[in-house]
């Protein structure tokens, strides 16, 4: 593993990490350079790690000879995610984090020259689509789990630069595409239903957690309610208010 940072500063109530690792600190740009030429000088060519664990070798010699790392790609975004394409923890938040870590994964294969199985880009399309299944009137994605409210426009983006046939990923800016055909959205796998009026910014949206529970960072609790309406949230889930101080 090549380390570039360490620690952090968010004191969240569940995570030790700021008291086991001290405070977050980036390691000096010419220290990480020197490593990853040393690695490179012993062999390693490429080496993809991220937070969801999803771990890929793009060393074409071992892809070619095995596939392993590829494998482990496809299997990775087969685990973290339920066939409607959310992640297993349910929350939007780190729904984005794990997207953003699988994408790291693409760019850096494509990098390489290493073709990704079909599947794998399948499932980072149904994982942005997920964004829009939740998304308010307002752009907004709600407070499910453990996650604050957070804008889908910067997912959307993404999403847009990698599936610019998808049009109705036009919550990124509300200028490039089309609203989605259909307003109401059912993620049976996931356990969220969403009903909507429209997908103007004063239209009203009623958005149903009913469960499974989800994994890591879930809440234990469902048939949670969120109502939207007005440009505004009339009634919504706590998230991580309680520790977002």
């Amino acid at each position: 593993f090549l380390i570039v940072q360490d620690g952090c500063d968010n004191f969240c109530a569940y995570c030790k990490v700021p008291l086991v690792r001290g405070r977050s600190r980036s390691r000096k740009l010419t220290d990480i350079v020197r490593e990853a030429r040393a690695l490179a000088q012993n062999g390693f060519q490429v080496t993809c790690a991220d937070h969801s664990q999803a771990m890929v070798d793009i060393t074409r010699q071992k892809a070619n000879e095995s596939g392993a790392g590829i494998a482990v790609g496809r299997q990775n975004i087969e685990s973290m995610t339920y066939p409607d394409g959310a992640e297993i923890e349910l929350t939007p938040g780190y729904h984005w984090v794990t997207l953003n870590n699988f994408l790291s994964v693409l760019d850096v294969t494509r990098r390489n020259q290493v073709e990704l199985p079909a599947a794998f880009v399948t499932g980072l399309e149904k994982m942005f689509e997920y964004f829009v299944a939740i998304a308010m009137p307002d752009g907004s994605a709600p407070a499910l789990n453990d996650s604050g409210w957070m804008a889908v426009s910067r997912p959307l983006q993404e999403g847009l630069k990698l599936f610019p046939q998808r049009s109705d990923f036009f919550a990124s800016d509300r200028k490039r595409g089309t609203p989605p055909a259909k307003t109401s959205w059912a993620l049976p796998y996931a356990g969220c239903f969403a009903m909507r009026t429209g997908w103007k910014t004063d239209d009203r949206c009623l958005l149903f957690e009913a469960g499974p529970y989800g994994a890591a960072h879930q809440h234990e609790d469902k048939l949670n309610i969120i109502d939207h309406a007005g440009g505004r949230a009339v009634l919504t889930e706590g998230g991580y208010y309680s520790y977002d101080r």
